[in-house]
C-alpha cells in the first residue's frame, strides 16, 4: 500500500518535532523537516512530495505564502497551511495561492488527519489534468523562447522560466500584474499598440517586432517579440500569448520598429490588480496554445517512444503531415545523417532519465538534411517516467554561418602565420645583414651566409657560388642542407642565371632548362638568383626544394622564391661592400708598386710585435735593406727600369719571408723586414742569405739583363738594440748607413744599448 510522502516546513523547532512525530504515528512518511521557504523549494524539487505542510509565517526572505506559490506554480505540489494567527492581508495573499487547506495551531490528530486526507483526495481528483498541465509547462520552458500569457484585461496568468530570466520578474510576483509592467520596453506606446491589436482584432501570429526590453533590475536587452491571441471554447477572446527572445543589438533599429497604432483601453486595468483565478482547463488552454505557437519544433513521446503530441513547427521542419505523426515512433519518422542508425533523441540514456542537449543532422521526409539543435528532457511524475519531450531548433543557417566563420578564421590564421613567418624571415635577414657588415674577411662572410641560409630555408638546400677575380670560374663557397648537387667549381656559362642576368626557375627538371653545373636532377624544383653588386656580377645564389630522391615537398613556393631573391640582393650588397672595404684597406696598407706593406703599416705592426715580444719575453729581429747605387741605375736605365727593379725586389722579399714575417717598403729603395721571435744570430743569418741570393738574381727589363745588383743591409734586435719603435728603427737605419759607408754589399749589425 502506498504511503503518502509529506514535506514539513516549520521554523519553530518544538512544533516541528511534534508535528513530525504525529505524522509518523498517523502512518504518513515524512520526507524532511525544513525551516525556511528557500530550503522548502529546494527539497521539494529533489523529493517531489505528495503534500507540503507549510507554516505561513516563516522567517527569512521567502515566507510561507511565497514558497507555496512557487511550489504550486512550478512543481504542482499541493500545500496545506499551518498557522496560529494571521492578519487580513496575509489571509488574502494565502487565498491567492489556492491552498488545499488550513490547519490552526494548536491542533489535534483528528484535525491533522482530516485536513491531510481532504487535501490528498482533492489532489487525486485533479491529478489527471494537472499532469497534463505539467507536461505543457515543461514544454513551454523547453522551447527556449520567452512566453507570457495574459487575459483580456492584460493581467499575467503564466510565464515560463525564459521570460522570468529576461524580465527579472518572479512568477509569483508577475501573476495578476499588468503585462505592460512585466514586459517593459523603451517605446511603450508602440508595444501597447501591438498588443492591443492582437487582443482587439485577433491578428494571426506571425508578425514580429523589435524593441529594447527594460528588465525589472534595470538591465536593457534587445528582443524580438510577437503576440498570438487566445480564444475559449465559444470562440471568445481569452487573452493572448506574448513570445519574445533576445537578439543582436544591431537588429534593433528605428526602421524596424512598428509604427504606433494607439493604446487600447482593454489593456488599461479597470479594477485593482489581483491574482486571476482560472480553472486547470483554462490554464491548459494557455499552455497548449503556447506550445502550438512556439517557433521551435516540439514533439512529446511516451516511454515507448511513440509520439503523443507535436506542433506545426515540427511538421514544417521535417515536412511531415500531422495524421502521419501522432502514434508513430519518432525513430521511424526521423533519421540521422547516416541512414539506418538510431538518433540520440531515442537513445536509452534519455529514456532512462538523463537530460539531452546536442546538435546533429536529421533527414527530412523528402530526404534532405537539416542541421538542428536538440533538447531532450524526461518528465517524471511521482518518481515515474511518464515520457520525454524533444525540442528541435533549426540551426542550418547558424551552422553555415559558423562554417563560413571557421573558413574565414582559417584564412585569417593562414594570413597570420604567413605574417609571422614573414616577420621571422625579416628578423633573420636583418641579423644576417648586421653580421655581414661586421665581417672583416670573405671567409667570415661565407660562414655567416651558410648559417643564415640554413635558418631561412630550413627544409631546402642550396649554395652560395662566387665568381673569382678573373670572372672565369664560379666556386661554391657556402653550402647548407644536404650535400651540394652538381659541381662545386664551374664556369659562368654553365648557369642560365649568370648567362641571362635574370632569375632562373625550374619547377620540373624533366621539362625545364637545367643548368649544367647541377647535373641530372629529378623530382625537385630549383632557383638560381644572380647576384650583382656595384655594376658587376658577383655570383649566384642557388636554392632547391625537397630532396634529390624526390621525397617530401619538392616545389618551391612563391614565398620561398621571393625570400631567395631578397636574400640574394642582401648578400650581393654585403659582398660588394666587403670587397670594397678590402680594396680600400689594401690600398691604405700596401705599397702599390711593390705589393708590400707600406711604412705606416710597418710602424703599426712593429709597435704591436714589440709589445708582444716584451709580454712573452721573446726577441724580435729587424732588417733594413737598400739597393746600392739605385740613383745611378735610374739615371742609366730610366725610371721604368727602376720601377721594374723595385717590383722585382718586392716579389723577391715576399717569396723569402715566413707567414708571420712582415715585409714593408720603408721609402724609396729602402725596405724593412720584421722577424718575430728571431734572435740576433738568426736575424744576421737571414740578412746574409737575402744579400747573397739577391746578388745572384737575374733581373731583366724589356728583354735586357740589368746586370749584377747588390744590397746593403742593417740589422737590429729587440731588446739588445732598443725597446721602442723609434729606437729599433734608429738602430737598424744607423747600421744600414754604416754598411754603405764601409763599401756597400754587406750586412752590419747595430750597436747594442749601453
Amino acid at each position: 500500500m502506498y504511503t503518502p510522502q509529506i514535506l514539513v516546513v516549520e521554523d519553530e523547532g518544538i512544533t516541528a518535532m511534534d508535528l513530525e512525530a504525529r505524522l509518523k504515528r498517523l502512518g504518513y512518511s515524512v520526507l524532511a523537516v525544513v525551516s525556511s521557504g528557500e530550503e522548502a523549494i529546494l527539497r521539494a524539487e529533489e523529493t517531489h512530495p505528495d503534500l507540503v505542510l507549510m507554516d505561513i509565517m516563516l522567517r527569512g526572505q521567502t515566507d510561507g505564502v511565497q514558497a507555496a506559490q512557487e511550489l504550486q506554480s512550478r512543481l504542482g505540489i499541493p500545500v496545506v497551511y499551518l498557522t496560529a494567527y494571521f492578519d487580513d492581508r496575509t489571509l488574502e495573499r494565502a487565498k491567492a495561492t489556492e491552498p488545499f487547506g488550513y490547519i490552526i495551531k494548536p491542533f489535534q490528530d483528528i484535525h491533522l488527519r482530516t485536513s491531510i486526507e481532504i487535501a490528498l483526495s482533492r489532489r487525486a481528483a485533479e491529478k489527471k489534468p494537472l499532469n497534463r498541465e505539467r507536461w505543457l509547462a515543461h514544454l513551454a520552458d523547453a522551447t527556449g523562447t520567452a512566453a507570457v500569457t495574459f487575459d483580456g484585461h492584460g493581467l499575467v496568468t503564466f510565464m515560463n522560466s525564459v521570460a522570468r530570466e529576461l524580465t527579472g520578474w518572479e512568477q509569483h510576483d508577475a501573476f495578476g500584474t499588468h503585462v505592460a509592467e512585466v514586459f517593459t520596453v523603451e517605446d511603450k506606446e508602440t508595444a501597447f499598440s501591438n498588443i492591443a491589436e492582437s487582443l482587439e482584432r485577433s491578428v494571426e501570429a506571425g508578425l514580429t517586432y523589435n524593441a529594447w526590453l527594460v528588465a525589472r533590475h534595470g538591465v536593457e536587452s534587445p528582443v524580438q517579440y510577437s503576440v498570438t491571441p487566445l480564444t475559449d471554447k465559444e470562440g471568445n477572446n481569452a487573452g493572448a500569448v506574448l513570445f519574445f527572445e533576445a537578439i543582436d543589438a544591431v537588429q534593433v533599429g528605428e526602421t524596424q520598429r512598428a509604427g504606433p497604432l494607439g493604446v487600447s483601453e482593454s489593456l488599461i486595468p479597470t479594477r485593482p490588480l489581483c491574482l486571476v483565478e482560472k480553472a486547470p482547463e483554462e490554464r491548459m488552454s494557455f499552455l497548449e496554445t503556447l506550445v502550438q505557437n512556439s517557433p521551435l519544433a516540439t514533439v512529446v513521446l511516451d516511454p515507448q517512444q511513440r509520439i503523443l503530441l507535436c506542433n506545426p513547427a515540427f511538421e514544417d521542419l521535417f515536412l511531415c503531415q500531422r495524421q502521419g505523426i501522432v502514434g508513430n515512433k519518432l525513430g521511424d519518422l526521423i533519421e540521422g545523417e547516416v541512414t539506418g542508425t538510431d538518433t540520440i533523441e531515442v537513445s536509452p540514456s534519455l529514456l532512462s532519465g538523463r537530460v539531452l542537449h546536442a546538435t546533429g543532422r536529421r533527414r527530412r521526409s523528402n530526404g534532405t538534411l537539416v542541421d538542428v539543435e536538440i533538447y531532450g528532457v524526461p518528465v517524471f511524475v511521482n518518481g515515474k517516467l511518464e515520457g520525454v519531450y524533444v525540442v528541435y531548433q533549426d540551426i542550418t543557417e547558424r551552422r553555415r554561418a559558423e562554417e563560413a566563420l571557421q573558413q574565414g578564421n582559417a584564412v585569417l590564421r593562414g594570413w597570420l602565420q604567413a605574417l609571422e613567418k614573414r616577420s621571422e624571415e625579416t628578423t633573420l635577414l636583418n641579423e644576417m645583414v648586421d653580421l655581414l657588415q661586421t665581417c672583416v674577411s670573405a671567409e667570415e662572410a661565407y660562414a655567416v651566409i651558410a648559417r643564415s641560409a640554413q635558418q631561412l630555408f630550413p627544409s631546402e638546400a642550396g649554395a652560395l657560388c662566387v665568381l673569382n677575380a678573373s670572372q672565369n670560374l664560379v666556386e661554391a663557397v657556402a653550402i647548407w642542407g644536404q650535400p651540394l648537387v652538381g659541381e662545386r667549381v664551374f664556369t659562368p656559362e654553365d648557369c642560365w642565371a649568370l648567362r641571362r642576368g635574370q632569375v632562373h626557375l625550374v619547377e620540373d627538371p624533366g621539362l625545364g632548362l637545367v643548368c649544367r653545373h647541377l647535373g641530372a636532377l629529378r623530382g625537385v624544383s630549383y632557383l638560381c638568383v644572380p647576384m650583382m653588386g656595384q655594376g658587376e656580377a658577383l655570383g649566384v645564389l642557388h636554392v632547391h626544394s625537397g630532396t634529390v630522391s624526390g621525397e617530401g615537398d619538392n616545389r618551391l613556393t612563391d614565398a620561398q622564391q621571393r625570400l631567395a631573391v631578397t636574400a640574394a640582393r642582401h648578400i650581393a650588397l654585403a659582398l660588394a661592400n666587403l670587397r670594397l672595404r678590402e680594396t680600400l684597406r689594401m690600398q691604405s696598407i700596401r705599397d702599390p708598386l711593390t705589393g708590400l706593406f707600406n711604412r705606416r703599416y710597418m710602424e703599426e705592426s712593429l709597435a704591436r710585435e714589440l709589445r708582444r715580444a716584451a709580454r712573452n719575453q721573446r726577441r724580435l729581429g729587424a732588417i733594413m735593406l737598400d739597393l746600392d747605387k739605385f740613383k745611378v741605375f735610374n739615371d742609366t736605365y730610366g725610371h721604368a727600369a727602376g720601377d721594374a727593379l723595385l717590383r722585382k725586389l718586392g716579389g723577391f722579399l715576399r717569396s723569402r719571408t715566413r707567414g708571420e714575417d712582415i715585409a714593408c717598403r720603408y721609402g724609396g729603395e729602402e725596405f724593412v723586414l720584421i722577424l718575430p721571435e728571431a734572435s740576433i744570430e738568426v736575424t744576421q743569418q737571414r740578412a746574409e742569405q737575402l744579400r747573397e741570393e739577391f746578388k745572384n738574381l737575374n733581373v731583366q727589363h724589356r728583354g735586357l739583363a740589368l746586370g749584377a745588383l747588390t744590397l746593403s743591409v742593417g740589422v737590429a734586435v729587440f731588446p739588445e738594440h732598443g725597446t721602442t719603435v723609434e729606437e729599433i728603427l734608429h738602430a737598424v737605419d744607423t747600421a744600414l748607413y754604416r754598411a754603405k759607408a764601409e763599401g756597400r754589399d754587406r750586412v752590419v749589425t747595430g750597436k747594442a744599448l749601453e
